[in-house]
Order: C-alpha cells, then structure tokens, then sequence
C-alpha cells in the first residue's frame, strides 16, 4: 500500500479550498461589479429627471409660465389684444 503524505495532502485540502475561495470571490466581484454599474446609470438618470424638474420649477415660478397657463386653460387675453375667430364652411 502506498502511504499518504500528511504534509501533501494538507497542502492539496489547503489548495483546493484556496482555489474555491478565489473562484467564488471572482463571481461576487462580478455580480457586485454589475450591479454598481446598474446603480450608476439609475444615478446618471435621476440626476438628469431632477435638473429637469429644476427647469420645470423655475419656469412655474416665471411669469410667462402664468401667462401660458391663463392662456391656454382659462382662455384670457392681454389687455389690448384681439382675438379673431375663423369659422371653416
């Protein structure tokens, strides 16, 4: 029969396990890898929705935005202007 080296095969345990460790380490860097990433582009998109609505806030506060309000849902005038109404035959 052949003896087993006790100091090699704690070197081959030792070795296996190292090699496990580093493969499933690899694949938790991967998929934390992408997910960063993932995260990344939502930031990228939150922060452009939210220099949006910025815009969308000043222009509220403007008062051209009252005017176009006034204008379109109440149907009001400057004073002076005319409005002309075109009927189609």
């Amino acid at each position: 029969m052949k003896r087993i080296n006790l100091r090699n095969l704690t070197f081959n345990i030792f070795f296996t396990f190292l090699i496990i460790s580093i493969i499933g380490n690899f694949v938790k860097y991967r998929l934390e890898s992408t997910k960063l990433k993932r995260v990344e582009m939502d930031n990228i998109k939150l922060t452009e929705q939210i220099e949006k609505l910025k815009k969308d806030i000043n222009f509220a506060k403007s008062s051209e935005f009252v005017e176009k309000i006034a204008r379109e849902k109440f149907d009001m005038i400057k004073d002076g202007e005319l409005i002309i109404i075109l009927e189609r035959k």
